[in-house]
């Protein structure tokens, strides 16, 4: 059906250039007579069974597009026929592999209206030729649509894409690595110093090691939660603003990234400064 106007103004004089994009062409919608399990009501009440009256649920989403709410009027044009339709609520829908439809009308809004039955059936791999033969035979009307077929293809989509991800995530770390051990290296010398002090007042080499341990580990946890942080943000940011879905934080990735970073840091640090805990004192301040 296509959208002609929001509260009694045409689509075509609305100042929001995304509604007059959008809605210049049909856009699908549905009836149901009782709440879709799926639907969580935000805003006004959701009809009773067996209401005569020419009403619409409205998903939030496109509530918010369109600045309506609950009282506001939907004027619609399918079929040659005019519906006027009062905005009854606004709900949002969980995620799901169903359909999933921002206009849901009342059966009598819809009543005449040509409509699409989607229904769905899992089928062994081997007998989905038969299947879809059969029911051409039997039903010609009916389409059939392997799913499989499609998801092969999103799934090589997606492949692709985590591959650029992990390709773009490595280089990141391998970054990460080579400044890290850059730094530790560029203060190799103010390191030296530390050392030759803390044993001049005493400090076991035990004790100093304890002490760059200690800072190692603080660096690489600081790090860890700060990336933690950001990947997570830049990851909901994505799964939000372009896929649409739900988007939920894993504790347990951003604890093991946290640690991980951590003893990555350690192992760096050491790696790089092992040998300062061998000065002596007396060399490097005769150097001095």
């Amino acid at each position: 059906m296509r959208l002609t106007a929001l509260n009694g103004v045409a689509v075509e004089n609305n100042p929001n250039e995304d509604v007059k994009r959008r809605f210049a062409r049909p856009v699908p919608a549905t009836f149901s007579d009782a709440k879709p399990s799926r639907a969580e009501v935000l805003r006004g009440a959701w009809w009773t069974a067996g209401n005569a009256q020419e009403q619409v649920a409205v998903a939030d989403r496109l509530a918010r597009q369109l600045s309506v709410e609950p009282g506001g009027v939907l004027d619609f044009t399918v079929g040659g026929r005019q519906i006027h339709a009062r905005i009854a609520s606004v709900f949002r829908t969980g995620p799901s592999v169903g359909a999933r439809y921002e206009l849901v009308f009342t059966p009598k809004a819809l009543e005449g209206v040509p409509a699409t039955w989607n229904g769905g059936l899992r089928v062994r791999s081997a007998s989905v030729a038969s299947l879809q033969r059969v029911a051409y035979e039997t039903y010609p009307t009916v389409t059939v649509i392997n799913m499989a077929d499609m998801l092969e293809i999103v799934q090589g989509v997606v492949d692709q894409i985590a591959l650029v991800i992990r390709f773009l995530s490595g280089f990141a770390i391998l970054a990460g690595v080579v400044i890290l051990a850059s730094s530790v290296a560029g203060t190799r010398f103010r390191r030296i110093r530390e050392v030759v002090i803390l044993k001049t007042l005493g400090a076991t080499r035990g004790r100093v090691a304890g002490i760059f341990s200690v800072e190692f580990l603080i660096l690489g946890t600081v790090a860890g939660v700060m990336g933690g942080l950001l990947g997570s943000a830049f990851a909901s940011l994505l799964m939000k603003r372009l896929l649409d879905t739900y988007v939920a934080f894993d504790w347990i990735a951003a604890a093991v990234t946290v640690v991980a970073s951590a003893l990555i840091a350690n192992g760096a640090g050491w790696l790089a400064s092992f040998r300062i805990l061998g000065q002596k004192p007396l060399e490097v301040l005769r150097g001095e």
